[in-house]
């Protein structure tokens, strides 16, 4: 997959081309102030196309650490801390969540079918942080 590269160089192609694009396809957002579920590829894609048209920042950078990952066949789910970082002038935000993939192989390429991003707290004033 092509995910990292993709959002590091800003290539909506390259993004776009690690999805499976059906209407069953599922992204799952979680946080502390509650959830979004982005149901089916036109919901994903316009998503993502606001994300990288409206796009501020000079660069941004992303790296996956603790990976797991399972394949079984045709299928596979990976579960990792996702950190990425976005550079604006001598400005850094990260963001810092916990990625779920379910993928499927697809005429020999793995694409992506449903994604999780749990975000990790970071510290809210008058709310404590209880889940990690």
């Amino acid at each position: 997959m092509q995910d990292i590269e993709g959002f590091q160089t800003l290539d909506k192609d390259l993004i776009f081309d690690n999805h499976i694009q059906d209407g069953e396809e599922l992204r799952l957002e979680l946080g502390v102030y509650g959830y979004n579920i982005y149901n089916g590829w036109d919901q994903i894609e316009s998503l993502l196309s606001d994300f990288l048209e409206g796009n501020e920042y000079d660069s941004m950078e992303n790296s996956k650490e603790n990976v797991i990952i399972r394949v079984s066949g045709n299928s596979a789910w990976l579960t990792c801390d996702n950190i990425t970082k976005l550079r604006s002038g001598d400005a850094v935000d990260v963001v810092n969540n916990l990625q779920i993939l379910f993928l499927e192989k697809v005429k020999g390429e793995w694409k992506i079918s449903f994604s999780a991003y749990y975000s990790k707290p970071k510290e809210v004033p008058g709310i404590p942080e209880t889940f990690h």
